[in-house]
């Protein structure tokens, strides 16, 4: 079992990777340069949708609507530089050495209530461990809500799971695999297969889990070896969240990071990730804690 641990302030970086590679859930109350990200937001959201309530703007319009602007959301954001030095500054604030750390692109998420499979399931994600995607095992996910959020509108953690293996299909997930099939559908003019994660291949035990609310301002702060999934959105209200995933370098290239409990993925991405000091990808660095365990 892992422990939730409620701050006041940013904890010095040290000490934040070494609990969160640990399997601590870290909640950092209402710093500044959250609360800056949650206005900016906010404020981009109200103009997007046109109207002053973003969290119901999916109850006045067409579904197809809804669900083009969430995704033109989705994509611009991933670029916009005025959303990525917010991001900037919230891990500097944190104390985060520009020289040692990189980062994946903001990924704004937009969950609507009483979700249906069917539409786009980037919106709700089932269980899943980010390493069995990425297999960097120094990933940090920094998750922001921009609008309050309930147990029935947030995000869920199995921390039962976080030493016990998951029998899962991470060794045959190739996301490039799949970015080029979702390519080639769509130059097809064919609806692509959009799988956004490696799927567990045994039954999960949901009452375990375990949902986290925090105040827009705050910040979780969690390993993405931890399982954990969206809770499915029947709230009355969508669900708008803000990622952001960083690596420490130095940690990366001496293998540090959480322990390796289930993974399998066939490739390491280093090159999600950008130093935050140039913007340079970040190269290959060697074997991965999956290479090690299969040796």
């Amino acid at each position: 079992m892992t422990a939730i641990q409620t701050l006041s302030r940013p904890p010095a970086p040290d000490w934040l990777r070494a609990r969160v590679y640990a399997g601590d859930l870290l909640i950092v109350r209402g710093t500044d340069p959250a609360a800056g990200l949650v206005d900016f937001f906010d404020h981009e959201l109200r103009a997007a949708f046109a109207c002053d309530a973003p969290t119901q703007a999916q109850f006045s319009m067409a579904p197809e609507d809804w669900h083009g602007v969430a995704a033109r959301l989705r994509a611009d954001y991933k670029r916009d530089r005025r959303a990525a030095q917010l991001m900037r500054d919230l891990l500097t604030a944190f104390g985060l050495d520009a020289g040692r750390t990189a980062t994946d692109v903001p990924n704004l998420r937009a969950q609507p209530h009483d979700y249906s499979p069917g539409t786009d399931p980037r919106h709700t994600l089932g269980a899943h461990r980010d390493t069995w995607a990425s297999n960097v095992y120094q990933q940090i996910n920094w998750w922001l809500p921009i609008y309050p959020v309930t147990p029935g509108r947030t995000i869920t953690f199995f921390p039962g799971r976080w030493d016990r293996p998951v029998a899962n299909d991470s060794a045959d997930w190739d996301l490039e695999a799949i970015r080029a099939e979702v390519l080639a559908a769509r130059q097809e003019g064919r609806e692509p297969d959009i799988r956004n994660t490696p799927d567990p291949r045994e039954a999960l035990d949901h009452h375990g889990s375990m949902p986290i609310v925090v105040e827009p301002g705050d910040v979780l702060i969690f390993s993405g070896a931890h399982l954990h999934a969206s809770v499915p959105n029947a709230s009355g209200a969508t669900r708008f969240s803000l990622e952001l995933r960083s690596i420490d370098v130095v940690d990366a290239q001496a293998g540090h990071g959480a322990p390796n409990i289930d993974g399998a993925a066939p490739h390491t991405a280093w090159r999600w990730f950008r130093r935050l000091d140039t913007g340079e990808r970040l190269p290959e660095m060697g074997p991965t804690s999956v290479d090690r365990a299969n040796r």
